[in-house]
């Protein structure tokens, strides 16, 4: 319930205040603005009480420069799989479709290398998933 009052209050105040300051700033900057929201919906939807959900984003949000090596040590799976972060953050972004849809109409044959390039990529993630020790399925809950 949280969770969808979440996105409920989020698009209430674009639809309300922000929705003529967002189309005016460049689609970057919107689709980070979009990307950081839904991420924080995720955590919400993900942690398991109210208090959790503050805990969490409280630990997102700061951080101590005094004890790095304690920073390291707690966010360690963290820095482990950060490029794979940034390269699915710069894989989502919408100029690598712009880009491909450039590119496509020139050459023909890029939309094969690209269907292949989308396949290697989910049977990395599904061999990332089958990596880990314990992964339960998210609806198990529900």
């Amino acid at each position: 319930m949280i969770w969808g009052l979440y996105f409920a209050i989020i698009l209430l105040i674009e639809k309300l205040f922000l929705n003529k300051y967002l189309e005016k700033i460049p689609s970057f900057f919107r689709w980070l603005y979009a990307f950081i929201l839904i991420c924080i919906g995720w955590i919400i939807f993900r942690v398991e009480n109210i208090d959790s959900i503050f805990i969490v984003l409280h630990n997102i949000f700061t951080f101590k420069s005094s004890d790095i090596i304690a920073f390291i040590a707690d966010h360690y799976s963290l820095l482990n799989y950060l490029p794979y972060m940034v390269l699915a953050a710069i894989g989502s972004a919408p100029f690598v479709n712009n880009l491909y849809q450039k590119l496509s109409a020139k050459n023909n044959y890029l939309s094969y290398l690209y269907d292949i390039w989308l396949i290697i990529i989910l049977l990395l993630s599904i061999a990332f998933l089958i990596q880990s020790t314990y992964n339960p399925f998210i609806y198990f809950r529900f």
